[in-house]
């Protein structure tokens, strides 16, 4: 009998930097039966634990809670880190709100670029995170959307 699941159950929170936050969310988890756990704005220390995979600036992580997940490999960069599976992956993705346009364009480049050019044979991508441009141009022509 395989220990792999049938499905990959995935969590995706903003902690905030917060020590309990990791705590509850990790409940959460738990109660939940969940296998991975995207989180935004991971507590630095604990994302530098194993069962953590952050990207360079431990501003995203994924902590793999089932370890039998079936997870095939992982990599990351600047604001986010990628899990594969056989047939899919999950990118989990961080881009500050109070940067500039020009370095959010940059960041949502190289995460596309990313996205394209994963080692898959399936388009079977998810992206799962935070990121949102501080702005006051509209998110769309003619709406009154930005922050």
């Amino acid at each position: 009998m395989s220990n792999k699941p049938n499905r990959v159950r995935v969590l995706q929170v903003n902690l905030g930097r917060g020590r309990v936050a990791h705590d509850i969310a990790y409940a959460v988890a738990c109660e939940r039966n969940i296998d991975v756990i995207v989180i935004s704005e991971p507590n630095k220390k604990l994302s530098s634990t194993p069962g953590y995979i952050a990207d360079q600036n431990q501003n995203v992580a994924i902590y793999v809670k089932n370890k039998n997940a079936g997870i095939i490999s992982s990599f990351s960069g600047d604001g986010f880190v990628c899990l594969q599976w056989k047939e899919w992956c999950i990118f989990g993705c961080y881009c500050s709100p109070n940067v500039n346009f020009e370095a959010f364009k940059s960041f949502t480049d190289n995460l596309m670029w990313a996205v394209k050019n994963t080692n898959l044979d399936t388009s079977t991508k998810y992206p799962a995170g935070y990121f949102k441009p501080a702005t006051n141009k509209p998110a769309f022509p003619g709406t009154m959307e930005g922050s």
